[in-house]
C-alpha cells in the first residue's frame, strides 16, 4: 500500500469523500522489487510477473520474447523432451519441443539433417507475413506426391505448427497436440501464433478457442487430447483474460469462441491484493458491483493485519459517491483513531466525519461522556442529548458517577433555556436525597403532607412524559422506572393505600415487566396500610383514659 500510495491522487471534495485515483507513472514492474516479494508462494509471484508484463508498455515483438523467456524460467525442456520421449520413439522428438520453448535450432539442425530445406528455410524467417500460407502450400504439395507419408510423426507435426494447424489433422487422423504437456501446448500455440508477426494476444486468443467447448467431433476429439492448465494456475487465466480484451481480427461467432468471459475465469481463489489492484488498473473490465466487493475484502484484510489506515485509503478508490462514502464511514466507524493528522490531511477526510467516527466508536465501548463530548465539538447538539439522555445518565445517575450524569444533565442547558428533561432529571435526583427527612417532618401536618403529594404526583408524571419523548430507550425506562418505584416508596408514607393504587396506575411502571415491579408495590402498599395502621393505634391511645393502679 505505501506504493500505492505514492502514486496516488486523492481529490478533496468539500463535506463529502475524497475519490483517489491512481497516476499513469506508476510502474508495475515496481511491485516486483518490493521486500515482500520473495516471501509470496509460487502461484502469486508469477501471477505479479505476468501482470508486470502484459500490462507495462512495450514492442510487440519484445512482448512474445519476453514472454517465452519468462515462460521457460518455471519450465524445463529436458524434462519435457524426457517425458514425451517415454510415449514417441521418434528422432524428431527434441525439436518438437523444442519450439514449444521458443527454440528453433533444434528443428533447424534436424531439418538440414534430413535435407529438408524448405522447412529450415520457413524457421529461419518466421516474421513473413504470408509464412502459413506458405507452409501449407507446401503441406499439400507433399501430401499429394506422397512424401508427407514418409517423414516421422514429429516432422510433420513441426510443419502443421508452421501452418498453423495445431488441432485435428484430418490428413492423417491426427491430433497435433496430442501428448503435450499443458505448459507445452501453451508455448506452442505462443511461437505458431505469432509467426508472421502476429501478436501475442493473437496467439492467445487461438488458444482460448482451442480450450473454448468443442464444436463437431474432429473438434472433440482434439479437445479430448490437449492438456489444460490446472484451476490454480491463476496466470494463465490472466493471460487469457488478458487477450480478450485486445484487438481481435476474428468476427462473429469465432470471435467469441477466441475471448474468454470475466465469470468462467476463478478469480474468487486469486489474492485478493491482487484482485483489488487489477480491478484499480482495469474497472472497465468489472463490473461496479465486483469492484466494490473486491476492495470490502481488501480493506477486511487491511483490518485483520491491524492495517486500519491503510483500508480507509483503499476504500477511497471506489467510484461511485454513495458506495464509496459507505465503505468509508463504516471503517471509520469500527475502529479507535487517534492519527487525525493522517486521516484529515493526507487522505483529506472531512474532519466532521472524523469526529462522528469517534463518537460512534465511544459509544461501541461504552463511554459515553466521551460521545457526548465529540458530538458537542461537532455542534451536533442533539446526538449529544441523545447520548446523555438514553445512555450516560442511566448507566451513571443512581451509581458512583451521579457527580458526572448531573454534570453533563447541567451540559444540555442552553445559555437562555435550561434544558426539560435535564432539569426534571436533576430535579427528582435532588428531591431523592431531601425528600426521606421531609416526609417524616410532615407525617404530623397534614398540609405539608398535602404539598408533598402533589410534588410526588407531579414528579412522577414529568417522568412518564420523559419515557413517552424516547420510545425505545430502554436504558433510560429502567433509570425512569427506577426513580418513578423511589418516589414511590416514600410516597407509601403518606398516600393512603387507594390514592397509591391510583399513583400505580399512572406511574410508567411497565405491568409486564416482571416480578420485580409489582413486588415493589406490594410493599409499598404494606407500608402505607401498616402506617395507616399506626395512625388508627395512636388515636385510639390517646382516647382511652390512663389506668390508675
Amino acid at each position: 500500500m505505501a506504493l500505492i500510495y505514492k502514486c496516488t491522487h486523492i481529490e478533496e471534495i468539500p463535506s463529502q469523500c475524497p475519490l483517489a485515483t491512481l497516476h499513469s507513472t506508476l510502474q508495475l514492474s515496481s511491485f516486483l522489487e518490493l521486500p515482500n516479494f520473495a516471501t509470496l508462494s509460487t502461484e502469486e509471484k508469477k501471477l505479479w510477473e505476468i501482470f508486470a508484463l502484459l500490462f507495462s508498455p512495450r514492442p510487440s515483438t519484445e512482448l512474445v520474447l519476453e514472454f517465452q523467456a519468462w515462460l521457460c524460467t518455471y519450465t524445463s525442456m529436458n524434462e519435457a523432451v524426457t517425458h514425451y520421449k517415454t510415449k514417441h520413439d521418434d528422432l524428431w522428438a527434441e525439436a518438437w519441443i523444442g519450439i514449444s520453448y521458443g527454440s528453433i535450432s533444434y528443428a533447424y539442425e534436424m531439418a538440414h539433417a534430413s535435407k529438408d530445406y524448405a522447412l529450415a528455410i520457413l524457421l529461419t524467417i518466421p516474421e513473413n507475413q504470408n509464412i502459413k500460407i506458405i507452409a501449407r502450400d507446401q503441406i499439400k504439395h507433399w501430401q499429394d506426391t506422397r512424401h508427407f507419408e514418409k517423414m516421422s510423426r514429429c516432422h510433420q507435426k513441426v510443419w502443421y505448427a508452421l501452418s498453423g494447424q495445431l488441432g485435428y489433422c484430418a490428413y492423417n487422423a491426427m491430433i497435433v497436440t496430442e501428448d503435450l504437456s499443458w505448459e507445452c501446448v501453451l508455448g506452442l500455440y505462443v511461437w505458431s501464433g505469432t509467426c508472421g508477426k502476429q501478436s501475442l494476444a493473437n496467439a492467445i486468443q487461438l488458444y482460448n478457442q482451442a480450450l473454448a467447448p468443442p464444436h463437431g467431433v474432429h473438434d472433440l476429439l482434439a479437445w479430448k487430447n490437449t492438456a489444460k492448465p490446472p484451476s490454480e494456475c491463476f496466470w494463465v487465466g490472466l493471460l487469457r483474460l488478458w487477450t480478450s480484451h485486445s484487438t481481435m481480427l476474428a468476427t462473429g461467432s469465432r470471435q467469441e469462441r477466441r475471448s474468454v468471459k470475466m465469470e468462467t475465469i476463478r478469480m474468487d481463489a486469486w489474492p485478493i491484493r491482487f484482485v483489488w489492484l487489477f480491478s484499480l488498473l482495469k474497472s472497465s473490465w468489472f463490473s461496479v458491483n465486483t469492484v466494490e466487493e473486491a476492495t470490502w475484502k481488501w480493506c477486511n484484510e487491511l483490518h485483520t493485519v491491524g492495517a486500519i489506515d491503510k483500508s480507509v485509503h483503499a476504500a477511497l478508490f471506489i467510484e461511485s459517491h454513495h458506495g464509496r462514502e459507505s465503505f468509508v464511514r463504516s471503517i471509520l466507524r469500527k475502529f479507535e483513531w487517534r492519527n487525525e493528522d493522517y486521516l484529515h490531511k493526507s487522505l483529506k477526510m472531512p474532519l466532521l466525519w472524523i469526529q462522528e467516527a469517534k463518537a460512534v466508536y465511544a459509544h461501541s465501548t461504552k463511554e459515553y461522556a466521551t460521545e457526548a463530548d465529540y458530538y458537542f465539538k461537532m455542534d451536533e447538539f442533539d446526538k449529544a442529548k441523545h447520548a446523555i439522555l438514553c445512555y450516560l445518565v442511566p448507566t451513571t445517575l443512581l451509581h458512583d458517577q451521579s457527580d458526572q450524569a448531573l454534570a453533563y444533565l447541567k451540559k444540555l442547558d442552553q445559555p437562555d433555556q435550561p434544558d426539560t428533561e435535564g432539569c426534571i432529571l436533576r430535579t427528582t435526583f435532588a428531591a431523592l436525597q431531601t425528600l426521606p427527612e421531609q416526609v417524616r417532618n410532615a407525617l404530623n401536618h397534614p398540609s405539608h403532607r398535602e404539598e408533598l403529594r402533589k410534588e410526588v404526583d407531579s414528579m412522577i408524571d414529568q417522568l412518564k412524559g420523559i419515557k413517552d419523548r424516547f420510545p425505545g430507550a430502554s436504558l433510560l425506562a429502567t433509570l425512569i422506572n427506577r426513580l418513578c418505584g423511589r418516589l414511590l416508596g416514600l410516597s407509601a408514607r403518606f398516600h393512603d393505600h387507594l390514592h397509591l393504587g391510583q399513583l400505580w396506575e399512572t406511574a410508567p411502571l411497565p405491568h409486564k415487566e416482571g416480578q420485580d415491579p409489582v413486588k415493589h408495590f406490594s410493599q409499598c402498599f404494606l407500608k402505607s396500610f401498616t402506617h395507616r395502621i399506626q395512625q388508627h393505634e395512636k388515636i385510639l391511645l390517646k382516647a382511652q383514659p390512663a389506668f390508675d393502679l
